[in-house]
């Protein structure tokens, strides 16, 4: 149990180690992070060039058509004859003789096929009654059936018409708002290439914004462009003095079953300080300048602000501690790969408190 334990506090101990080296090597290399990187904004990657991701509705298996039954009947009977058999007349020597016995036996006869008849007759017309109800009441039945049928088919096609119509609104929508967003991306692009004033504030806001800082630096600024003499000027907000990595390391006390923090120094503190403000300095008008392609930018004005407390009111104040003001001819003569950030900043006679 302690053994895992031990695993445990170790691998935490690991991970918290490697992002705090992480976040101090950031810090040391934000100036060289960025040389690395073309600053320049690539215009089609502005662009939505996604396509329409959802699926289009699936039409719905419409069920069969329903089959009329197959009506069980009785069947009739057959309709005797008078010339069948039981109704033959068999005269004796009588009959022969007698004429009026012979027509007796005759009319006998007759009365008896059409009493026959009569009783089969009968038979057949409650048969054909009994059918026509059992015809009748599949009818109905077969009726409800398919009108259920039809209801059923047509909530499914309705539910399926509402449906495609609800994606084809949606998909029609999303590649109108995609053209709309493309068709401004042209439109800025246009205007900044005709040095619009607006256009290359908004530019130069991008380049700023899409420059990658660690996670707890804040990354707010405010840009005024002036086109008389080509001029911007840059109110960077700095990181404070509690934002810049503190901890130095993290170890394992094995012993104790703890993580210890390392810390820096203040005076190391301090140094770390320095050179992150001297190097955002140094970054902001690097990346600036080399995405400036229409030339728009002769001289860039960065001044660096930070939020303190002031401890003799307790009130949070904004205070501009380091200002330099340098020319795109002068600033692209040096070798930022190669110098030491303060002693660069001091060299174009930049101003700090």
């Amino acid at each position: 149990k302690n053994e895992n334990l031990t695993k445990d506090l170790d691998k935490k101990a690991e991970k918290k180690d490697q992002e705090v080296k992480r976040f101090i090597e950031e810090t040391r290399n934000i100036l060289l992070n960025t040389l690395e990187i073309d600053d320049t904004i690539d215009w089609e990657l502005l662009k939505d060039n996604s396509e329409f991701e959802e699926k289009a509705p699936v039409k719905p298996k419409i069920p069969s058509k329903p089959r009329k039954k197959k009506v069980e009947l009785t069947e009739k009977k057959e309709l005797p004859k008078i010339t069948e058999k039981r109704f033959e007349l068999k005269p004796s020597f009588l009959d022969k003789v007698i004429k009026s016995r012979s027509n007796r036996k005759k009319e006998s006869i007759k009365l008896k096929f059409e009493s026959v008849l009569k009783e089969i007759e009968e038979h057949n017309n409650e048969i054909e009654d009994k059918n026509q109800k059992l015809i009748e009441k599949e009818k109905v039945a077969y009726d409800i059936r398919f009108k259920d049928w039809e209801n059923q088919a047509e909530k499914l096609n309705s539910s399926f018409k509402s449906e495609y119509q609800n994606y084809e609104d949606k998909k029609n929508q999303f590649y109108q708002d995609r053209d709309n967003n493309n068709r401004l991306v042209d439109e800025f692009k246009k205007r900044y290439l005709e040095l619009d004033m607006q256009a290359i504030e908004q530019y130069c806001n991008l380049v700023l914004s899409n420059s990658i800082y660690p996670t707890s630096f804040p990354q707010d600024f405010e840009l005024e462009y002036s086109e008389n003499n080509k001029s911007l000027i840059v109110d960077f907000r700095l990181p404070s003095l509690n934002q810049i990595p503190s901890i130095k390391e993290y170890k394992l006390i094995k012993s104790k079953k703890e993580i210890k923090e390392i810390p820096f120094s203040q005076s190391e503190i301090n140094k770390l300080f320095d050179s992150t403000i001297y190097q955002i300095c140094l970054r902001t008008i690097h990346e600036l300048i080399e995405a400036d392609t229409v030339n728009a930018l002769d001289m860039i004005t960065f001044n660096g602000f930070v939020k303190f407390i002031n401890k003799a009111n307790g009130k949070e104040e904004n205070s501009c501690i380091i200002s330099l003001q340098v020319s795109k001819e002068e600033f692209l003569s040096i070798n930022l790969s190669r110098v030491e950030p303060k002693d660069c900043f001091k060299g174009l006679k930049g101003i700090g408190s």
